[in-house]
């Protein structure tokens, strides 16, 4: 993954030796920042299983849409929290604030790049290639979205009906905002420059015909 040091930093990922394992925690953001899950991820080929991830008691949801602005607040707040008298009240209007294009993905590693691209990117890590409907219906009722771009791997066929049926629930649930779908299989977000992310989401944007990647 196109992922440097400074970006590990500030998307609060970590790598634990004893498990041979990067640690990746999926947040909530609101005025509150809080963890909902943490995914372990190995880093030895071959290794069994790849990765898992644990729930948060009482979390609701796996996983959250991030902003590369999001980020940053949740990064000081949890960072700080910690220290006596804090108080800290992050501004959460980057995640209020209409026109954006939402993509939603397979990993993190591919929404930190994809939010890195641009301001006007946001992303859904899906943590795999599960997702929860009444999630979806929450994050869409915002209204902050004009596109929203589904991004899976396609590298097999489960993951392919997965995309198309997450397409059409978009289509249901989007409230007119321009859903499109990715459908090759040789762009992985998290490997991609950021022109490259730009073109390609560019192109299925205003492509008439959504398959034509």
């Amino acid at each position: 993954a196109r992922i440097d040091e400074d970006r590990y930093n500030r998307y609060l990922i970590n790598y634990s030796s004893a498990m041979d394992r990067i640690i990746i925690p999926y947040v909530e953001y609101s005025d509150q920042p809080s963890l909902l899950s943490t995914q372990f991820k190995a880093v030895t080929p071959g290794t069994i299983p790849k990765f898992f991830t644990e729930e948060e008691p009482g979390a609701e949801y796996k996983t959250d849409v991030i902003s590369r602005q999001s980020m940053s607040l949740a990064h000081r707040h949890i960072r700080k929290e910690s220290e006596e008298g804090f108080v800290h009240t992050p501004d959460t209007s980057c995640l209020t604030t209409g026109n954006k294009t939402l993509v939603i993905v397979e990993d993190y590693f591919s929404a930190i790049n994809i939010v890195e691209t641009s301001d006007e990117y946001h992303a859904l890590p899906l943590a795999g290639v599960h997702y929860n409907t009444m999630q979806i219906a929450e994050i869409l009722e915002r209204n902050l979205y004009t596109n929203i771009i589904v991004w899976l791997d396609n590298d097999n066929e489960t993951v392919i009906k997965k995309a198309k049926r997450l397409e059409t629930d978009l289509e249901f649930l989007g409230g007119g905002a321009g859903v499109h779908r990715y459908t090759g299989n040789d762009q992985d977000p998290k490997l991609l420059t950021a022109s490259e992310i730009l073109a390609t989401i560019d192109t299925m944007i205003t492509e008439t015909n959504n398959d034509v990647l």
